[in-house]
């Protein structure tokens, strides 16, 4: 009798882990390099900085994926990460600053609070700085609620068409230009993601930016109340993908004035074999008479374990109106013109070297254009 409880409950415990697990992983990428940046025609605005960096490839992390069987086709799940920093301080995020500003968000200035571009991996120790989330999912699709990428980090940095690295110069502006302005790389909200028909497959969001609560009261408290919306189309044919998002913010101030700034973003990239092509495109306006307008293009041909890539890029705002406030805090930047080259080996399925060199380079109205160079050689790990 005592055989046969055991027995049981042996089938009982194996029964029930195989319908949880939860499942621990992360990655790593360091890299040693030198970033200058300069203002073009100022010596004593020179700086260059040499030393260990992060973050070139991916933001380090260390994540819990955890998922239930419910039974009938449904299962619940959640997706826990923080972000791991393996350098003490880290000034590399400034790369365009003559100010010794260090930027955890790894924001790229240009000297005077010209706004360049937003590169999201983030150093710093929260949880509210990677994606935690909730979510349920069945033949009806997947439902997810909490913090998480949007649909425009999707398609700029998630989907296969950026083509080089954006955690460096060269790489990191023009697929994101714009989406600061209405929402950003991850933010709270809800997401629905539909199964695939015929190759396409729909994901609508709704939520806020990086508040939690992104229906504050806009009354008592002084705060802005925002509101998100998002619609994504990906398609998927063999070597051909494309991917369409719209992304909409309205952004109630506490003095009640109501703005709506939206961002229109098209991603596509096709594998020939011999080479891959890709790139992305931004259009948006802040509802103040402002477009912002970007592109960046990329190709990659395989070596055997060894990848050569290069990409190109631009971003600008129309018309140019120093001063006024737009997706971020200023639109003095007349325009950013980016190029990034580099090989990858792969070690294996998890570790792979790289080495990268970059320029991005802003050009303002008034002002003296600014330049930052970033070289690096590293290694990144996943596990």
């Amino acid at each position: 009798m005592k055989k046969t409880l055991v027995a049981l409950a042996a089938v009982a415990a194996t029964s029930a882990f195989a319908q949880s697990s939860v499942t621990l992983y992360g990655l790593f990428d360091i890299s040693y390099g030198v970033t200058k940046s300069e203002i073009v025609g100022n010596p004593s605005a020179y700086r260059k900085t040499t030393g260990l960096q992060e973050g070139t490839t991916a933001g380090n992390r260390l994540g819990f994926r955890g998922v239930e069987d419910l039974g009938g086709g449904m299962k619940a799940g959640f997706v826990a990460e923080v972000s791991m920093s393996a350098i003490t301080t880290d000034t590399f995020g400034n790369r365009l600053s003559t100010s010794g500003h260090t930027d955890t968000n790894r924001t790229a200035y240009a000297t005077g609070g010209a706004y360049l571009g937003q590169n999201s991996y983030s150093t710093g120790g929260s949880s509210q700085n990677r994606q935690t989330y909730v979510y349920l999912t069945g033949g009806w699709g997947e439902l997810r609620a909490g913090y998480q990428y949007t649909n425009m980090y999707t398609v700029s940095s998630l989907s296969g068409y950026l083509g080089g690295f954006e955690g460096m110069s060269g790489s990191d502006v023009a697929h994101t230009w714009g989406s600061a302005g209405v929402g950003g790389a991850r933010a709270s909200g809800l997401t629905y993601i539909s199964p695939v028909f015929s190759g396409f497959k729909v994901t609508v969001q709704y939520g806020g930016t990086t508040n939690p609560a992104f229906e504050s009261d806009n009354g008592s408290l002084g705060t802005n109340q925002n509101k998100r919306t998002s619609v994504l189309v990906d398609y998927g044919n063999g070597p051909f993908k494309a991917s369409v998002a719209h992304t909409r913010m309205k952004t109630q101030s506490a003095g009640g004035v109501t703005t709506t700034p939206a961002l229109t973003q098209v991603g596509a990239s096709y594998d020939f074999g011999i080479a891959k092509v890709m790139g992305t495109y931004n259009d948006g306006d802040n509802d103040a008479g402002v477009d912002v307008k970007s592109y960046q293009l990329g190709v990659s041909v395989p070596f055997g374990a060894f990848n050569v890539f290069g990409t190109f890029g631009k971003s600008e705002y129309s018309p140019v109106q120093s001063g006024l406030a737009c997706y971020t805090s200023t639109c003095s930047v007349e325009d950013v013109k980016q190029r990034q080259f580099g090989v990858t080996y792969t070690l294996s399925k998890r570790t792979m070297l790289y080495v990268a060199t970059g320029t991005t380079k802003a050009t303002a109205p008034s002002t003296l254009d600014k330049k930052a160079t970033d070289t690096r050689f590293g290694v990144r790990h996943t596990f």
